[in-house]
């Protein structure tokens, strides 16, 4: 599954909401410049200045060194979650699991399931140096999950299962030399040189039909915002010119539509400004083409974590809409949100009211076959545990 670069992403929804709320306050300077990079609930959030066309003696209010938690509004279990914009199927519920995951000290998670060997597989990336920071593997066996792996010594900006391969794939795509790795069950394989050019916050899926892992934007140091697509046939590289393509984006989602038998991309941050995105594109293994569904998440929001249950074909997709009452502090994001849940239907996006649900957006997600269920891991950052959630 894509994370975009979760290490990158984790708090991203902080950086556009607060943008919100200076916009609405008439105090923005340029674009935000703050990185979306993972943080746990109260970190500092860099100060507000002026606006240099402030009337002299006249003193704004300064942003806070740091903010309150800003925390999800979970509704009580016996009562049903405002019906969004949309329609709403009957009412989904998450239930946490009792046994909490206390990991070495990694960075953020890529998770996909292996249908070869019939299992979850989570992977976590190292941070730091050291000899406790390599990445580890775990694997989820319907109840609890066990460690498979502490050798890793690579990033991976995402995880995926290529069906023709047999194996899940890791690709690391930040270095200068793209690689990529795959899991036998026991380890990772060694990197194998190759990839699109050095990118993160890309999105990602294996396209079934074609046989071919397709890439879609993200962004490097010297270009924000890309709009370029590459497939991967299991050994070689190949940027694709279709006539049309999306705008250029970062933290779009991608999965695989087995209604249509074509990739879904939805969202994202895209050009010029990083302004979030609703839009919805299929990729037919040769062209994109925009569809124009009848309902869309809510453009407040911020989605990108993703399932797709093979049984249904429907495409999960989960985020957060921020509540805005009451205000948050000045340079604060707002102090509570509003979970969505929507499934794509193979024509529009679908709301689906939640009963229950987890207390913070999931940092990975993937649908389990073997039980089917969805599995969704929260987590705040070392040291805090990780927390499995299951839907289904």
């Amino acid at each position: 599954m894509n994370l975009g670069i979760m290490r990158d992403s984790r708090l991203h929804w902080i950086s556009l909401v607060t943008a919100l709320i200076l916009c609405a306050c008439g105090r923005l300077q340029g674009n935000a410049t703050t990185s979306p990079t993972a943080s746990p609930a109260g970190t500092a959030i860099p100060s507000v200045g002026p606006s240099a066309a402030t009337p002299s003696g006249t003193a704004l209010p300064v942003a806070p060194e740091t903010c309150p938690p800003a925390t999800p509004t979970p509704p009580a279990p016996s009562i049903q979650s405002p019906t969004p914009t949309g329609g709403a199927t009957s009412p989904a519920i998450w239930s946490r699991r009792s046994s909490l995951l206390t990991p070495p000290q990694v960075g953020s998670l890529a998770m996909a399931y292996d249908g070869h060997r019939n299992q979850l597989v989570m992977y976590g990336n190292p941070v730091g140096g050291g000899p406790d920071t390599l990445g580890v593997t775990w694997v989820w066996n319907g109840t609890d999950w066990a460690q498979a792996d502490r050798s890793g010594q690579f990033f991976a900006t995402a995880l995926v299962y290529d069906a023709k391969l047999g194996s899940i794939v890791a690709f690391s795509f930040l270095q200068s030399t793209p690689q990529s790795r795959q899991w036998n069950g026991s380890e990772w394989s060694p990197p194998v040189p190759g990839g699109p050019s050095p990118r993160g916050s890309e999105a990602l899926a294996y396209d079934p039909v074609s046989g071919k892992v397709v890439v879609f934007g993200g962004r490097r140091e010297s270009e924000p915002y890309l709009g370029d697509t590459w497939t991967w046939d299991g050994s070689l590289w190949t940027q694709q010119h279709p006539a049309t393509s999306p705008t250029p984006r970062l933290n779009g989602t991608m999965a695989y539509d087995p209604n249509s038998r074509k990739l879904l991309l939805f969202g994202g941050e895209i050009a010029p400004r990083g302004e979030p995105s609703t839009d919805t594109w299929s990729w037919d293994g040769s062209s994109w083409t925009q569809l124009a569904p009848s309902a869309s998440p809510p453009t407040a929001g911020v989605f990108y974590v993703r399932a797709t249950d093979p049984r249904t074909g429907a495409i999960l997709l989960l985020g957060q809409t921020p509540i805005m009452s009451p205000p948050p502090p000045f340079g604060c994001p707002p102090l509570h949100y509003h979970w969505e849940q929507w499934t794509w239907t193979g024509t529009t996006w679908r709301a689906q009211a939640v009963d229950a649900h987890p207390d913070q957006l999931p940092m990975a997600t993937a649908y389990d076959t073997n039980t089917g269920s969805t599995v969704a891991v929260v987590w705040r950052g070392w040291p805090e545990p990780i927390t499995t959630w299951i839907l289904g």
